[in-house]
């Protein structure tokens, strides 16, 4: 991509230094370009060039300008292009899930979509907590049984399971908070758990507070 960006300045650009300098640049990304080579390629079988300042600052002000690659899901498109999720491959092409899909409705997707909003909620020093009623059903039905914990993946880190603790803890100053224990056993990083919820703590009421220090010492 880089190359062909560096390809269509020396196309474009009329000033006969400024071409020569961007085709000088080229040399510092051939040796990095696929077996399937663009044809205007085939007209350089060697370079010998020694690279210049000016040859770095093109590269730089490239990668500057450069847009990172990810994959969005679009609706009535002519020409679909077939993909392959692989999770474990890290040079896979990314898609965050909210562009896989327009709306959530299995409550394991509305799970981990709620702890993740949380969390990004939290950095930004604001608590968006997941609702009461996911709550309810969180600790009604379990976490096994609605799919949100499997064989595949029997616990939850503590990134993931603060939100949910939070909102059950987050009560008017007379009122009941949930039972959270269910949860907390099913997190396998307990400092992680601990540090999310300290810093939750600090952006509610007195009573919010006052509930997290409680489930802290018990932790």
């Amino acid at each position: 991509m880089l190359i062909d960006e560096i390809f269509q300045k020396v196309i474009q650009d009329s000033d006969i230094e400024s071409q020569k300098s961007n085709i000088a640049s080229l040399f510092i990304l051939l040796p990095e370009v696929p077996q399937n080579l663009p044809k205007w390629l085939e007209d350089f079988s060697a370079f010998n060039i020694a690279p210049k300042r000016n040859d770095i600052v093109n590269l730089i002000n490239s990668l500057e300008q450069a847009n990172p690659v990810q994959l969005r899901r679009v609706r009535g498109g002519l020409n679909a292009l077939p993909v392959r999720i692989e999770n474990d491959n890290p040079e896979a092409i990314p898609i965050q899930p909210q562009f896989l899909r327009g709306q959530f409705q299995q409550f394991r997707d509305r799970f981990f979509a709620d702890a993740a909003t949380a969390n990004g909620r939290l950095e930004d020093d604001q608590l968006d907590l997941p609702p009461q009623n996911s709550v309810c059903e969180c600790f009604g039905i379990g976490l096994k049984d609605l799919s949100v914990i499997d064989e595949n993946k029997p616990t939850l880190t503590g990134h993931e399971a603060w939100p949910t603790i939070a909102s059950a803890l987050k009560v008017s100053s007379n009122g009941i908070t949930f039972p959270v224990w269910n949860i907390v056993r099913k997190t396998d990083d307990f400092g992680q758990l601990m540090a999310q919820l300290r810093r939750a703590a600090i952006l509610g009421n007195a009573p919010f507070r006052e509930n997290i220090e409680q489930v802290l010492s018990w932790v």
